[in-house]
Protein backbone atom coordinates (compact mmCIF):
# COMPACT_ATOMS: atom_id res chain seq x y z
CA UNK A 1 0.00 0.00 0.00
CA UNK A 2 1.06 3.42 -0.96
CA UNK A 3 0.16 6.78 0.34
CA UNK A 4 -3.08 6.89 1.89
CA UNK A 5 -5.26 4.20 0.05
CA UNK A 6 -2.00 3.09 -2.47
CA UNK A 7 -0.95 4.86 -5.93
CA UNK A 8 -4.01 3.99 -8.00
CA UNK A 9 -6.30 6.25 -5.25
CA UNK A 10 -3.05 8.87 -6.01
CA UNK A 11 -3.47 8.83 -9.48
CA UNK A 12 -7.62 9.31 -9.56
CA UNK A 13 -7.10 11.93 -7.75
CA UNK A 14 -4.30 13.29 -10.39
CA UNK A 15 -1.30 12.83 -8.64
CA UNK A 16 1.76 10.95 -9.53
CA UNK A 17 4.04 9.29 -7.20
CA UNK A 18 7.41 8.85 -6.60
CA UNK A 19 9.62 6.92 -4.02
CA UNK A 20 12.78 8.44 -2.13
CA UNK A 21 15.18 6.51 -0.50
CA UNK A 22 14.07 7.53 3.04
CA UNK A 23 10.46 4.96 2.06
CA UNK A 24 8.79 8.10 2.09
CA UNK A 25 6.03 8.72 -1.05
CA UNK A 26 6.17 12.11 -2.48
CA UNK A 27 2.40 12.87 -4.35
CA UNK A 28 2.83 15.56 -7.00
CA UNK A 29 0.02 17.17 -7.95
CA UNK A 30 -1.67 18.22 -11.20
CA UNK A 31 -0.24 22.29 -10.60
CA UNK A 32 3.50 20.34 -9.83
CA UNK A 33 3.06 20.75 -5.83
CA UNK A 34 5.19 17.75 -4.18
CA UNK A 35 3.42 16.49 -1.28
CA UNK A 36 5.45 14.10 1.39
CA UNK A 37 3.43 10.87 2.38
CA UNK A 38 4.67 8.27 4.48
CA UNK A 39 1.68 5.79 5.72
CA UNK A 40 -1.36 7.43 6.07
CA UNK A 41 -0.12 10.87 7.08
CA UNK A 42 0.70 13.99 4.43
CA UNK A 43 3.17 16.48 5.66
CA UNK A 44 2.66 20.23 3.85
CA UNK A 45 5.88 21.75 3.63
CA UNK A 46 4.69 24.48 1.33
CA UNK A 47 1.11 24.21 0.07
CA UNK A 48 -1.40 21.59 -1.25
CA UNK A 49 -3.43 23.77 -3.64
CA UNK A 50 -5.94 22.58 -6.63
CA UNK A 51 -7.08 19.31 -6.72
CA UNK A 52 -3.85 18.33 -4.50
CA UNK A 53 -5.96 19.19 -1.46
CA UNK A 54 -8.21 15.78 -2.03
CA UNK A 55 -4.92 13.94 -1.89
CA UNK A 56 -4.48 15.66 1.15
CA UNK A 57 -7.88 14.96 2.77
CA UNK A 58 -7.44 11.29 1.46
CA UNK A 59 -5.35 11.22 4.53
CA UNK A 60 -5.75 10.45 8.55
CA UNK A 61 -3.45 13.12 9.28
CA UNK A 62 -2.11 16.05 8.15
CA UNK A 63 0.63 18.22 9.38
CA UNK A 64 1.31 21.58 8.18
CA UNK A 65 4.59 23.16 8.58
CA UNK A 66 5.09 26.71 9.72
CA UNK A 67 3.77 28.70 6.25
CA UNK A 68 2.20 25.67 4.79
CA UNK A 69 -1.33 26.23 2.68
CA UNK A 70 -4.10 23.97 1.45
CA UNK A 71 -7.62 24.32 -0.73
CA UNK A 72 -8.16 27.16 -3.44
CA UNK A 73 -9.56 25.18 -5.75
CA UNK A 74 -10.87 27.57 -8.49
CA UNK A 75 -9.01 26.06 -11.77
CA UNK A 76 -7.63 23.19 -13.34
CA UNK A 77 -4.53 23.11 -15.39
CA UNK A 78 -4.86 21.85 -18.12
CA UNK A 79 -1.58 21.00 -19.91
CA UNK A 80 2.12 21.03 -19.33
CA UNK A 81 2.79 24.67 -19.86
CA UNK A 82 0.94 26.15 -17.05
CA UNK A 83 -2.46 26.86 -18.58
CA UNK A 84 -5.34 26.93 -16.29
CA UNK A 85 -8.89 26.81 -16.41
CA UNK A 86 -11.46 28.15 -14.15
CA UNK A 87 -13.79 25.37 -13.01
CA UNK A 88 -17.52 25.52 -14.08
CA UNK A 89 -20.00 25.34 -11.40
CA UNK A 90 -20.92 21.80 -12.20
CA UNK A 91 -17.09 21.17 -11.85
CA UNK A 92 -17.34 22.94 -8.52
CA UNK A 93 -20.21 21.55 -6.76
CA UNK A 94 -18.80 17.71 -8.14
CA UNK A 95 -15.50 18.14 -5.98
CA UNK A 96 -17.38 20.07 -2.79
CA UNK A 97 -19.09 16.83 -2.79
CA UNK A 98 -15.86 15.03 -3.04
CA UNK A 99 -14.16 16.98 -0.81
CA UNK A 100 -16.86 16.39 1.57
CA UNK A 101 -16.83 12.67 1.51
CA UNK A 102 -13.62 12.42 1.89
CA UNK A 103 -13.05 14.75 4.87
CA UNK A 104 -15.65 12.72 6.30
CA UNK A 105 -14.35 9.72 6.07
CA UNK A 106 -10.81 10.82 7.37
CA UNK A 107 -12.81 12.47 10.25
CA UNK A 108 -11.39 16.06 9.41
CA UNK A 109 -14.13 18.72 9.35
CA UNK A 110 -16.32 18.66 6.51
CA UNK A 111 -17.45 22.07 6.45
CA UNK A 112 -13.66 23.72 5.94
CA UNK A 113 -13.35 20.32 3.34
CA UNK A 114 -16.15 21.79 1.30
CA UNK A 115 -15.09 25.51 1.99
CA UNK A 116 -11.75 25.16 0.22
CA UNK A 117 -13.33 24.26 -3.25
CA UNK A 118 -17.05 26.06 -3.27
CA UNK A 119 -15.99 29.54 -3.34
CA UNK A 120 -19.63 30.31 -1.95
CA UNK A 121 -19.37 28.07 0.86
CA UNK A 122 -19.49 30.06 4.05
CA UNK A 123 -18.34 28.46 7.67
CA UNK A 124 -20.20 29.53 10.43
CA UNK A 125 -19.62 27.30 14.17
CA UNK A 126 -22.72 26.66 16.33
CA UNK A 127 -23.77 24.60 18.72
CA UNK A 128 -25.78 21.16 17.23
CA UNK A 129 -28.81 21.38 20.00
CA UNK A 130 -28.95 16.99 19.27
CA UNK A 131 -25.42 16.44 20.11
CA UNK A 132 -24.28 19.47 22.45
CA UNK A 133 -21.17 19.84 20.49
CA UNK A 134 -19.72 22.60 19.15
CA UNK A 135 -18.68 22.37 15.85
CA UNK A 136 -18.09 24.22 12.62
CA UNK A 137 -20.78 23.96 10.21
CA UNK A 138 -21.52 25.41 6.58
CA UNK A 139 -23.75 28.22 6.86
CA UNK A 140 -26.73 26.22 4.22
CA UNK A 141 -26.78 23.84 7.20
CA UNK A 142 -27.92 26.58 9.86
CA UNK A 143 -30.19 28.00 7.55
CA UNK A 144 -31.46 24.51 6.07
CA UNK A 145 -32.16 23.27 9.88
CA UNK A 146 -31.89 26.25 12.51
CA UNK A 147 -33.55 24.11 15.06
CA UNK A 148 -31.08 22.01 15.22
CA UNK A 149 -27.82 24.81 14.71
CA UNK A 150 -27.75 27.36 17.53
CA UNK A 151 -25.90 30.75 18.10
CA UNK A 152 -24.12 30.48 14.83
CA UNK A 153 -21.24 32.78 15.04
Amino acid sequence: MVGCRGSAHLCQLGARRADDSNGRYSAVGPHGLPIAILGRRVDLDDRALGVATLVALACNDIVFRKGARMGDVRQLMTGRNGQVEELSELQIKSLAKRAANLAEQRGHPVAVAVAMVDPDAVVVEAKDARTGAVGIVLQSQVDADPDRYLNPL
